[in-house]
């Protein structure tokens, strides 16, 4: 189960599916590319993604992989930020993409769920923070 889910109960993790929008990634095809703005955070479902970080040369570096219950896109989605990698999805992927919206509706509708994901989604950008501070 993705950290995003963690303390949710099952009608509560329906509805937060409920509110994200499905996307079926191909071997290849970008989720989003560096210089995007966020409006959106992915949730993988199935499959696996790889980000680019920028490069000197030609080619761009693999800076992560992410895994079936990782999230991407969420320190930008947080701070309303622009992306500063790419990401792409290295195998037929499913994920839920959550936007701006759909996790503000939820706060306005249900706010006790919603402090739960907003605390799983402090808990993903504090160990992304520390894991990038570590290497």
């Amino acid at each position: 189960m993705a950290d995003i889910f963690r303390g949710l109960a099952k009608e509560e993790t329906e509805l937060l599916f409920s509110l994200g929008r499905p996307v079926r990634c191909h071997p290849g095809q970008i989720v989003f590319q560096a210089g995007d703005l966020s409006g959106e955070m992915f949730v993988i479902l199935q499959g696996s993604l790889i980000e680019l970080a920028p490069s000197n040369r030609m080619e761009a570096d693999v800076s992560a992989v992410y895994l079936c219950g990782d999230v991407v896109g969420e320190t930008p989605f947080v701070a309303a930020g622009v992306h500063k990698r790419s990401v792409i999805a290295m195998e037929e992927s499913g994920l839920l993409g959550l936007s701006t919206e759909a996790l503000h509706d939820l706060a306005l509708t249900v706010p006790r769920l919603a402090a739960k994901v907003f605390r799983n989604l402090a808990g993903i950008v504090a160990t992304r923070f520390q894991h990038q501070i570590e290497s």
